[in-house]
């Protein structure tokens, strides 16, 4: 069986998708798959399904929903699959091999990037990054957890260290590939980027030096007077200290 969190949360056995029986189940698997092959407590469980307020009886659904997911797995592998839950200790543990979670797929490829631009092999890297990009599909569990009333602090933190991985991974790549002069391929990926994420300095940063050694240097700079006034606007602030010296060279370049 494979499993996909980076994205909505998908199970496939055998190339047919597997549906669960409700959201409570979901977020249960989800919680154990951010947590593959470690033990989580029951106590972390219901906090992942029920958040704040969970029933007196979290404990034992807890466990029938655990029960449940046992079946749904070996009905869907027609049998043939182990016990991939299993009850260890004070909790319970989900036991994968390797490259049936998207996430642990994810993880290899940044691992071998970063191998390869520790060692100066920049296009390796990128191809590296990329592949590891690919693999999403969405924000990671696809909202089951943002903006859930009943998504417990776990689930919901899993799920935004997962996007954070994703928008570092996408940082680094397009760092290098300014790096390989690929600036004007990389223009309108970051366009759409910074236009998603307009407070994220690195992003502006890559995307003003793109539009400047495209030869499209007043774009640059009236991208920084954008950001400029809407942080000022709305939080108050001026932009990054990066983003200031940046804009100081293109101005030293303009004159």
């Amino acid at each position: 069986m494979e499993f996909k969190i980076l994205g909505s949360l998908e199970i496939w056995a055998d190339g047919v998708r597997v549906r669960l029986a409700g959201s409570r189940q979901e977020r249960l698997l989800a919680m154990l798959l951010l947590n593959a092959n470690t033990v989580v407590p029951i106590g972390r469980l219901v906090d992942a399904v029920w958040g704040e307020r969970p029933p007196a009886t979290a404990g034992r659904q807890v466990r029938n929903l655990a029960a449940g997911l046992r079946r749904s797995f070996t009905e869907a592998a027609g049998g043939r699959v182990a016990d991939l839950i299993s009850t260890d200790g004070p909790g319970y543990r989900l036991t994968l091999q390797e490259r049936k979670l998207d996430a642990q797929v994810f993880a290899a490829h940044l691992a071998c990037a970063h191998r390869a631009q520790r060692a100066g092999e920049h296009a390796l890297a990128v191809g590296e990054y990329r592949a590891a990009l690919d693999l999403w599909r969405g924000p990671a569990l696809g909202g089951l957890a943002d903006g859930n009333r009943q998504a417990g602090r776990p689930l919901t933190a899993g799920a935004v260290g997962l996007d954070e991985q994703r928008l570092a991974c996408w940082e680094n790549c397009l760092e290098l590939e300014l790096g390989l002069d690929r600036h004007r391929e990389v223009v309108p990926e970051l366009s759409a980027l910074v236009a998603e994420h307009p407070l994220r300095a690195r992003f502006t940063a890559q995307l003003m030096l793109a539009l400047q050694r495209s030869g499209r240097q007043a774009d640059a700079l009236d991208l920084y007077r954008r950001l400029a006034a809407r942080l000022c606007e709305e939080l108050g602030l001026d932009p990054a200290p990066e983003l200031q010296l940046l804009r100081q060279r293109l101005l030293r370049t303009e004159g």
